[in-house]
C-alpha cells in the first residue's frame, strides 16, 4: 500500500521541485533582461486596458502640417517663435516650454525677436538641452550638452528633453534630468509637472494616459487668432513638432507610435498624478507562485485537460492581480517567470500522464493530419483553380474554382478523368510534364496562357502552370501533375484600358504628350522630306470659365476643343494634349513661313467664337507657338514640339490672342545646352577629357603634400567648357558615373607617375554612391594603378550625406576599409546639421573658399573658420582650406592652427607633365 502511494506521491514532489527550480531560474533570468520583453508585453497590456485621462492641466501646442503650410518655410524663423510665446502670454500660458533645437544661431534680426519675447515673458519659458556625441567616438565620456544660444538662454530656463529608446527600440521611461557640470539639469517632464526630485536616473512613463486626452491646439490656430478664449488660461503649454515631415517620432508600448514632444506630455502627467510605476519585490511573486503550486498539487484534477485549466487559472489570477496592482497603485508586477514556470509544469504533467513514445507518436501522427488538413484547406481556398491528376490522368484533388475556370458541360468529381475537359494544348503540356519528370529533368512550371471558349461561345484566357512531382509509395514511386490555373480575361481587359490611358487623355481622347511626339516621330521616319509644322497652344481665359461656369462645362470645353482641332483642317495629321489647358498639333503645310503664320491666324479666329455649352455660351482666346520641321536639321519630334513651346511661351508675353514663330536665336542657350550634353557623351572617347592638379601644401612650411584632381573639357567647336556647365548636365543625364570612374583612374594613374609619394584628392559626386557602384571604382582603379591606398583622398560633398542610409553607412565603411581617405568637400555650404560629422567616418574637413577670401574683411567667416578648427581638434579630423589667395589669409589661417591648404597663393590648377616634373625636382 506504501508502494502504491510513493508513485503519485513521487510525481507531485518531481512536478514542486521542478516549479520551484524553474521559478526561481526565470526570476534570476529576468534579472539579466531574457524575460524582460515578456514582462514588457504585458505591462503595455495592462496599459491598455487601464485608460487614464490627462488632467488637462498641461496643453500640447502642435508644428502640425497645416502650421508648416501656413508659416511656408521649415526651420522658422526665430521671430515666428517670439510671436508663439507673446500669443501664449498673452493667452495667460502658466508655463511655456518648447521642444525644439535653439542650439544654433540664426538671422540676428530673428534671434533677437525671440529674445525679447523671452524677456518680455518674464523667464515663464523652458528651453530644451540634450546630450549628444561630442566625438566620433559614442561614449560617455564624449556626450556633450547642446544648450539654447546664449542669447535666448540667460532669458529663459533650460530643461532636458534627452530620450532613450530600450535595445528593441521601444521609448518605455523618461530621465529626471541629465548630468552636467554644474550638477543635474531638470527634464521638461520634471519642470512642467513641478517636481522637486533633482536626480539623473530614469523613470518609466505610464503610457496608460491616453495621448488622445491631452489639449492639443495646432500653433495656426494660435497664430491665426482662432483659439477659444480660455483655452491656454492657467496651463502649461508644451510646443513641438507633430507633423509627420518633421520625422519626430518614437515607438511606444501603447498606440504604436507618438510624437516626441507628446511623449514629452505624458511623462509629465505621469508625474503630475503619481503614476510613477514601482517594480513589485520579485521573490514575493515567488512565494505567491509557490502556494498556488502548493494548491495545485493538493487539487490537481486526474485527468490532464483539467490540469491545464487549473495552470491557466493561477496564470490569470495573476495577471489580473497585476492588473488591478498597477491600475489603482501603479505597481510593476513581473510575471513572465511564473507564466514560464506555469508552462514547464503543464508540460510536465503530459509527460507524467503519457508515456513519451506514445505522446511523440501521437504528436506525429496529428501532424501529418494537420498537414493533410491544411494542404486541402489551401487547395479549396485558393483563388486559383487547383487541379491534380495522376499519370493515368484521373483526378486526385480539385478545387471549386476548377469548375468557374474550365466551364466543363458536366461537374467533376475526384477520380474523374482530364481527357476531353481540358484543352488538347494544355494536355499535351501535361503528357510533356510526365516524361519529363520521369527522365529527372524537374524545373519550375512555366506560365503559359491559352484561349478557350465557354458553352455559349465567348472566349477567355486562361493562364496556367503545369509542376509534376515525384510520389513515394509501397510500390515504387509515381508521378502526378499540380495545374494551377486562372481566367485573366478581365486583367487583359485593364491592361487594354490601361494601354489605352497610357497613350490617350482620358478626358478629351487627344493624345498625350509622348505619344503624340512618337507618332510624329514616325511619321517624320517614314516621310522625312515632309513639310511638317507643330503647334502648340494654351487657352486664355479658360481658369476663368472653370470657375465661373463649373468644371464640368470647363471639361466639356476642352473636349469641344479638341474635336474642332481634329477635324478643322485636312492637313492636321495628330492632336495632343500637354496639359490642363494646353494642347499640341501636327499639320502638313506648304513649307512656307506664311502659310504656317496664316493657318495659326485661321485657328485663333475659329476658337475665338464663342462655344455653345447647353445653357452656356463661353468665350476663349489662344496663343499659339509654332515651328516648322527645317530640312537641314534631323527630323527630331521632341525637338520639333519643344521648340513650338519656346516659341508659346514668347507668345504668352502678349496680352490676348496671338502667335509666336520659333527663333533660334531666341533659344540659343537652351539649344547650347543640349549640345552640351549631346557631345558630352562621346567626350572621353574623343578624349578632349582632361584632369589638371591644383597643389596642396602644408601651411607651417608651404611644402607640397598633395594635389586636387579638376576635371577640364576642351572641346574643338565649343572650346573651353566650364566645369560648372557640363558637370551639373552630367549629373541629370547619369553621364557622371562613367566620368567619375575615368577621372578616378586617370588621377591614381597619373599620381604613380611622380617622383613624391604626395596625395592625390578626387571629387565624388553623390549620385555615384545613390546610382553606381563607387567601392567597385575605387577597387577596379586601385589595382588598375598600384597606386597605395593611404595616397588617394576622396572629396565627398555635404549633399551626400541627406541619405542616411545604411548602404551609404556601408559603402563609406567599405571604402575606409580599403584604405583610402574620405574628405568633407565644401563645408559649410551645404547640409547643416553636424551630425553626421560623428555618424561617418570622415578624415579631413574642407572649408569651402567663400568663407577664405573674406577672412580679412568679414569677422563672421572669421569666426565660423576658428569654430571649423576647434571642431577639428575635437574629433580629430584634419583640416584644409581652399581659395587661399594672400598673405594675409595664410598668416590667419596659420595662426588658427590649420594645418593644409591651396589656392592660387601657391599655384593655379597644373597639368599633369607640370606636377610631375615639381615632383622629381625639374621645375
Amino acid at each position: 500500500m506504501k508502494a502504491a502511494r510513493a508513485g503519485p506521491l513521487h510525481r507531485r514532489l518531481l512536478l514542486l521541485a521542478s516549479f520551484t527550480a524553474l521559478l526561481i531560474a526565470g526570476l534570476m533570468l529576468n534579472g539579466v533582461g531574457l524575460l524582460t520583453r515578456v514582462d514588457n508585453f504585458l505591462v503595455a497590456h495592462r496599459m491598455a486596458l487601464a485608460p487614464r485621462k490627462a488632467s488637462g492641466d498641461i496643453a500640447f501646442l502642435a508644428i502640425d502640417k497645416q502650421s508648416l503650410d501656413q508659416i511656408g518655410v521649415w526651420p522658422w524663423p526665430r521671430s515666428t517663435y517670439g510671436t508663439i510665446v507673446d500669443r501664449l502670454v498673452q493667452a495667460g500660458a502658466r508655463d511655456i516650454a518648447f521642444d525644439i533645437d535653439f542650439s544654433a544661431r540664426s538671422s540676428p534680426s530673428g534671434d533677437e525677436a525671440f529674445a525679447r519675447a523671452l524677456e518680455t515673458a518674464g523667464g515663464g519659458v523652458i528651453l530644451p538641452a540634450f546630450l549628444q556625441n561630442g566625438g566620433a567616438e559614442q561614449s560617455n565620456a564624449s556626450l556633450a550638452l547642446t544648450s539654447p544660444i546664449a542669447l535666448l538662454a540667460d532669458r529663459a530656463w533650460v530643461g532636458g528633453v534627452n530620450v532613450v529608446p530600450q535595445a528593441d527600440g521601444v521609448l518605455r521611461s523618461m530621465p529626471y534630468g541629465i548630468p552636467t557640470a554644474d550638477g543635474p539639469l531638470s527634464s521638461i517632464p520634471v519642470l512642467l509637472s513641478g517636481s522637486t526630485e533633482n536626480r539623473t536616473d530614469s523613470f518609466p512613463i505610464d503610457f496608460s494616459i491616453s495621448p488622445a486626452t491631452v489639449p492639443t491646439y495646432s500653433v495656426s490656430r494660435l497664430l491665426g487668432g482662432q483659439l477659444p478664449p480660455d483655452a491656454l488660461k492657467g496651463k502649461s503649454v508644451l510646443v513641438g513638432a507633430y507633423a509627420v515631415e518633421l520625422k519626430d517620432y518614437f515607438t511606444v508600448p501603447v498606440g504604436g507610435m507618438l510624437a516626441g514632444p507628446l511623449v514629452q506630455v505624458v511623462a509629465a502627467e505621469t508625474l503630475l498624478q503619481h503614476r510613477v510605476g514601482t517594480p513589485v519585490n520579485p521573490w514575493g511573486i515567488a512565494s505567491a507562485a509557490a502556494w498556488a503550486l502548493a494548491l495545485f498539487l493538493a487539487f490537481r484534477p486526474k485527468r490532464l485537460t483539467g490540469q491545464f485549466v487549473f495552470l491557466g487559472a493561477i496564470a490569470l489570477v495573476f495577471e489580473a492581480v497585476g492588473y488591478y496592482l498597477f491600475r489603482d497603485h501603479a505597481l510593476m508586477v513581473p510575471t513572465a517567470a511564473v507564466h514560464g514556470a506555469l508552462l514547464a509544469t503543464g508540460f510536465g504533467c503530459v509527460i507524467i500522464e503519457l508515456d513519451l513514445r506514445r505522446f511523440l507518436a501521437v504528436l506525429s501522427a496529428r501532424e501529418q493530419r494537420n498537414t493533410r488538413h491544411i494542404l486541402e484547406q489551401v487547395i479549396t481556398d485558393n483563388s486559383d483553380a487547383i487541379l491534380i491528376a495522376a499519370e493515368d490522368g484521373r483526378i486526385v484533388e480539385l478545387s471549386a474554382r476548377v469548375m468557374q475556370v474550365f466551364r466543363p458541360a458536366q461537374p467533376l468529381l475526384v477520380g474523374d478523368r482530364i481527357d476531353g475537359v481540358l484543352p488538347s494544348r494544355m494536355m499535351l503540356d501535361i503528357h510533356r510534364a510526365f516524361e519529363a519528370i520521369r527522365l529527372g529533368q524537374i524545373a519550375a512550371g512555366d506560365i503559359r496562357e491559352i484561349d478557350i471558349r465557354d458553352g455559349e461561345g465567348e472566349e477567355h484566357c486562361i493562364e496556367y502552370s503545369i509542376t509534376p512531382s515525384r510520389l513515394e509509395t509501397d510500390r515504387g514511386a509515381s508521378y502526378v501533375v499540380c495545374i494551377a490555373a486562372r481566367d485573366i480575361t478581365e486583367r487583359h481587359r485593364q491592361e487594354e484600358a490601361l494601354d489605352r490611358l497610357s497613350r490617350y487623355d482620358a478626358l478629351t481622347g487627344a493624345l498625350r504628350q509622348t505619344e503624340f511626339i512618337d507618332r510624329l516621330q514616325h511619321l517624320l521616319d517614314d516621310q522625312s522630306r515632309l513639310p511638317v509644322s507643330v503647334y502648340s497652344l494654351n487657352l486664355h481665359r479658360f481658369k476663368t470659365i472653370n470657375a465661373t461656369l463649373g468644371r464640368d462645362v470647363g471639361d466639356t470645353l476642352l473636349t469641344m476643343v479638341v474635336r474642332t482641332l481634329e477635324t478643322y483642317d485636312s492637313g492636321i495629321l495628330l492632336v495632343g494634349r500637354t496639359g490642363g489647358d494646353s494642347f499640341c498639333l501636327a499639320r502638313i503645310d506648304t513649307g512656307t513661313e506664311a502659310d504656317a503664320a496664316q493657318f495659326a491666324d485661321r485657328l485663333i479666329r475659329t476658337l475665338g467664337v464663342p462655344f455653345v455649352l447647353g445653357e452656356n455660351r463661353a468665350k476663349i482666346g489662344v496663343h499659339i507657338g509654332f515651328a516648322s520641321l527645317d530640312g537641314e536639321q534631323p527630323a527630331d519630334a521632341a525637338q520639333l514640339l519643344d521648340s513650338a513651346e519656346f516659341a508659346l511661351d514668347q507668345a504668352r508675353l502678349v496680352n490676348g490672342s496671338g502667335w509666336s514663330r520659333f527663333d533660334p536665336a531666341a533659344s540659343g542657350k537652351i539649344i547650347l545646352s543640349r549640345q552640351v550634353e549631346r557631345e558630352l557623351w562621346r567626350s572621353l572617347e574623343r578624349q578632349e577629357i582632361s584632369v589638371s592638379y591644383q597643389p596642396q601644401v602644408r601651411l607651417t612650411d608651404r611644402q607640397l603634400i598633395g594635389v586636387e584632381a579638376l576635371v577640364r573639357w576642351n572641346h574643338p567647336e565649343l572650346g573651353v567648357v566650364s566645369p560648372g556647365d557640363f558637370v551639373e548636365i552630367a549629373e541629370a543625364n547619369g553621364f557622371v558615373e562613367k566620368l567619375g570612374q575615368w577621372v578616378l583612374l586617370r588621377a591614381c594613374l597619373d599620381a604613380m607617375s611622380w617622383g613624391q609619394p604626395i596625395t592625390v584628392a578626387v571629387n565624388v559626386s553623390p549620385l555615384q554612391f545613390t546610382r553606381g557602384d563607387v567601392v567597385g571604382d575605387v577597387e577596379q582603379a586601385l589595382a588598375d594603378s598600384r597606386l597605395p591606398p593611404e595616397r588617394l583622398h576622396l572629396e565627398i560633398t555635404e549633399s551626400t550625406f541627406l541619405d542616411k542610409s545604411e548602404d551609404l553607412i556601408n559603402k563609406l565603411g567599405a571604402l575606409k576599409a580599403l584604405g583610402v581617405s574620405l574628405a568633407l568637400d565644401d563645408f559649410g555650404t551645404g547640409y547643416s546639421s553636424f551630425g553626421y560629422l560623428a555618424k561617418f567616418p570622415l578624415d579631413k574637413i574642407k572649408v569651402d573658399q567663400m568663407f577664405v577670401r573674406s577672412l580679412t574683411d568679414s569677422a563672421s567667416s572669421r569666426a565660423i573658420v576658428k569654430s571649423v578648427r576647434s571642431l577639428c581638434q575635437g574629433l580629430a579630423i584634419t583640416m584644409i582650406c581652399e581659395g587661399i589667395e594672400t598673405e594675409a589669409q595664410l598668416d590667419f589661417l596659420r595662426d588658427i592652427g590649420c594645418e593644409q591648404g591651396q589656392g592660387w597663393l601657391f599655384d593655379k590648377a597644373l597639368p599633369n607633365e607640370v606636377i610631375r616634373n615639381m615632383t622629381l625636382g625639374l621645375a
